[in-house]
């Protein structure tokens, strides 16, 4: 969350928990609030009771619900557990009963309108009877049942009575006179609403009076009304369609044409249907446009995203459109923080999607015109604004080049190639780290599909390239003396020294990839490296390190192994450990086809006295495996740097070494009995959040057989500081080998007893005891668990789940003994607990707000 706008509204949700902090605990003195989850950023900053919090009570029968706002965990409590309660102790007003007579103000006020309405519906259901009761009169016996069946329809709303008129009308066409006739048309017309789906489908079938038919069907697309029917009623009439009813129907058929994809299920299907917009658009090109127009216009974040939705699904027919509209689209994209009423930093991305894909249309169809019109617009725009338009460019480079997975043919490189060419001024030019950002985003990977336009424009990307390291090494020329060091402004000139390095290397990567295209890309490239010498030792390496894709073919491979040689025992640290880290992405493969040569230079890197070098070679061999002649020369070059390293701050390289030096021992029985031991040592004086982290269980698991695995593994469990810690740990304690647990019971005893009610930990432990039949320590740690649970309501279930987990692990232990009949009296106790957790469950639905929602099976 990084969003002014989400921040100012987190803090206004906090200075609301805060107020309804207090009314709860002037509520009673029972009650209590507690926490959700984590604490964030902001929470800590301001201290503010941010997040989801619930408030809770020892004498609860029923659970609170954790809530963004408090004061809906507090109503929901309340009603569940407050009323009735004798055990209540008030404290002081105001309270929580201000959020009760809120509500039941609210719901009184609700009331109210609710029965002003219907006494309006009323008056209005009785003048329609009254008109059904002359109409009915005055017709013939056919015509007065098709009135009668319109009343009951008018009467319980059924979809059996709806399909009954329908096929009433397509049987006997003649039931439609003129006066039946132009009282359907006046229930359409009068904003009966009920009668829309029906009305459109009956009068649709022989239509008498298309104009007012085909009114009635532009007056629901403009009000939202039975989208999908109006809009084919509307597609079906179009010769018919009032050139004054298209602008406002736009936003209707622009819904049917490009629905809105779900925010929270995003697999959903979408029906999309853009034929009723394209026949409106055709007949009424410029009301549509101008109904389009002013969509775009509005401040409302979803009707600017109607307008942009209507945009792209015209723009396969009609090109020229987004064309036209290409200045009203930019004005939104680069102000839209400004000129768009949104609440939240999610509801911006919405409509700045939106609008950059239909400016993307507008790209696509012209891009010289749209490439002038975007950077008219970038010249004066704010530091978001520039980010959203250079975001186009952005989305265009991406979808082609494949990262959106989209494998379409490119017919044209026009459209790319004026993308890509901005892409390289804004880089040389642009201070704007969310512009940057973007560039790099959109070449982060190979080219793909755009392989082409990398070979047509590699002296671009290669100058391009050049300009990021040259603009790289003016900013490391900036003297402390001049300027006084500030942190911040020293973050801020660090993040984009980074930013330089990842363009100059995103564009040499795709710079690389356009050489491998041919061979006369290779000639150049090759042309390029001759000339090297006068690059700067970071550009080499940067190169160095994207030179993989050139070494897949043999071709490739035989023009630049000198260059990738002559780095790895050059004089540059950097060339070195780039040369490391592209032997590491070549794969164990490749690498055995090279000369051995390359292998000895290699094994130097893993002895360099250059630490960023040797810490390369190590990270690339948990990529590659050296050829076997060099074995025992890695792992005694490993064995080494773990001596090296088992003293030095830096815990996680060397953590690194020992991975690396335990998967090249890995069929070496001898390490179990030495190596080992001593690595288990080494283990026990690393930080023991580094051994919990999910990159080095490789490590430990290939450790579980050795001697000293298992206190090493159960010292872990009092330094996990979340769950995920508590979980990695967990997943060691069950590779803990068989029949070795019995060893180490009064360890597991001592880390029990840290957190008896963990049911995560308690679990596990019964697990691997029971597993190694341990029966009495496991049931010395049921039973610690049980007496550790609370004997009061809030902990009823808890404490008959634990009940039951006790009941299981007796049942175990008798059935191993051989007591058949004692382990099936077990069973008595665990019916009773799980009979009185149903009956807690039952009653607690009977008082759960969502009862009322159908359960999806």
């Amino acid at each position: 969350m990084s969003s002014e706008l989400d921040i100012h509204n987190t803090i206004q949700a906090g200075q609301r928990n805060q107020e309804a902090k207090q009314l709860i605990h002037n509520w009673c003195g029972h009650a209590r609030v507690e926490k959700f989850g984590g604490t964030g950023l902001i929470e800590i900053e301001t201290g503010l009771p941010i997040g989801h919090h619930f408030m809770a009570c020892d004498h609860a029968h029923n659970g609170g619900m954790a809530t963004w706002l408090l004061e809906q965990a507090a109503i929901h409590f309340h009603d569940s557990n407050c009323v009735g309660c004798e055990k209540r102790q008030p404290i002081r007003l105001p309270n929580i009963s201000k959020f009760i007579a809120q509500r039941d103000a609210d719901a009184e006020r609700a009331r109210v309108r609710e029965e002003e309405l219907q006494r309006q519906h009323q008056l209005a259901f009785d003048s329609r009877c009254s008109a059904r009761a002359v109409l009915r009169s005055t017709s013939s016996v056919a015509v007065a049942t098709f009135v009668d069946d319109l009343q009951t329809l008018d009467t319980v709303r059924d979809d059996a009575s709806a399909q009954r008129l329908i096929e009433s009308v397509r049987l006997a066409p003649e039931l439609l006179t003129v006066a039946v006739t132009e009282h359907l048309f006046s229930l359409l017309e009068n904003g009966e609403h009920w009668f829309d789906e029906v009305g459109l489908v009956v009068l649709g079938i022989s239509p008498l009076d298309p104009v007012r038919l085909a009114g009635c069907a532009m007056r629901c697309l403009s009000e939202g009304r039975v989208l999908d029917l109006a809009a084919e009623v509307a597609a079906n009439q179009v010769s018919h369609v009032k050139m004054e009813d298209v602008r406002n129907a736009v936003r209707g058929l622009a819904l049917v044409a490009c629905p809105p994809r779900s925010s929270s299920h995003f697999d959903d299907p979408r029906s999309e249907n853009p034929i009723p917009l394209h026949q409106i658009f055709k007949h009424y090109p410029e009301q549509t446009a101008l109904g389009i127009e002013n969509l775009l216009s509005e401040r409302h974040p979803f009707r600017v995203r109607i307008g942009a939705s209507a945009v792209v699904a015209l723009a396969s027919e009609y090109p020229n459109l987004p064309v036209s509209l290409c200045r009203s689209l930019t004005t939104r994209l680069a102000r839209a923080d400004v000129l768009i009423d949104v609440e939240s930093e999610s509801e911006l991305r919405y409509v700045v999607h939106d609008l950059t894909q239909a400016l993307i249309c507008a790209f696509t169809s012209d891009p010289n015109s749209t490439d002038i019109e975007l950077m008219r617009y970038f010249e004066g725009a704010s530091k978001d604004g520039e980010a959203r338009l250079s975001g186009v460019y952005e989305k265009i480079i991406r979808e082609a080049s494949g990262s959106y997975g989209n494998d379409r043919e490119i017919a044209s490189l026009d459209v790319y190639r004026v993308a890509l060419r901005r892409f390289v001024t804004l880089a040389g030019v642009s201070n704007n780290e969310g512009v940057v950002r973007g560039i790099l985003e959109a070449l982060r990977g190979d080219p793909g599909r755009l392989a082409a336009l990398a070979r047509e424009q590699m002296d671009m990307l290669l100058g391009a390239a050049a300009l990021a390291d040259s603009r790289l090494e003016a900013s490391k020329k900036r003297s402390p003396l001049v300027t006084s060091p500030d942190l911040l402004d020293e973050i801020d000139q660090e993040t984009r020294q980074s930013q330089f390095r990842s363009l100059r290397a995103s564009f040499a990567r795709w710079a690389i990839h356009g050489a491998a295209m041919d061979s006369s890309g290779l000639a150049v490239f090759t042309d390029f490296l001759a000339r090297s010498n006068a690059l700067s030792e970071g550009f080499k390496a940067a190169i160095v390190e994207e030179l993989p894709p050139l070494m897949e073919t043999g071709i490739g491979l035989s023009a630049v192994l000198p260059f990738l040689y002559t780095t790895m025992v050059g004089e540059s640290n950097l060339g070195r450990a780039a040369a490391a880290t592209a032997i590491g992405e070549i794969g164990s493969r490749r690498l055995a086809e090279l000369p051995n040569m390359v292998g000895e230079a290699f094994l130097l890197m893993l002895s360099d006295p250059y630490v960023i070098v040797h810490k390369s070679a190590v990270r690339a061999l948990r990529q590659v495996r050296l050829p076997d002649e060099f074995h025992e020369q890695v792992s005694l070059a490993l064995g080494r740097l773990v001596i090296v390293y088992r003293g030095d701050k830096d815990q996680e390289f060397l953590l690194t070494c020992m991975d690396a030096y335990t998967s090249a021992e890995r069929d070496n029985d001898q390490f179990k009995t030495e190596a080992g031991k001593v690595f288990i040592a080494i283990l026990h004086k690393v930080k023991p959040d580094l051994l919990v982290r999910q990159g080095h269980r490789w490590l430990l698991n290939r450790l579980v057989e050795v001697e000293g695995y298992a206190e090493l593994v159960l010292g872990l469990f009092e330094h996990c500081d979340s769950d995920y810690e508590m979980e990695r740990v967990l997943d060691l304690v069950r590779g803990i080998p068989i029949n070795t647990v019995g060893q180490h019971i009064s360890s597991i005893k001592k880390t029990v007893a840290g957190d008896p009610l963990d049911p995560m930990v308690i679990g596990t432990f019964l697990e691997v005891l029971t597993r190694d039949g341990e029966w009495d320590a496991a049931l010395y740690i049921a039973q610690s668990q049980l007496n550790a649970i609370p004997d009061n309501i809030r902990m009823r279930v808890r404490w008959l789940l634990a009940i039951q987990q006790h009941c299981q692990t007796e049942f175990e232990l008798l059935i191993d003994q051989g007591k058949i009949e004692e382990a099936l009296s077990i069973g008595k106790s665990w019916d009773a607990a799980l009979a009185e957790i149903n009956e807690i469950h039952k009653q607690n639905e009977k008082t759960d707000p969502f009862r009322f929602i159908s359960q999806t099976p």
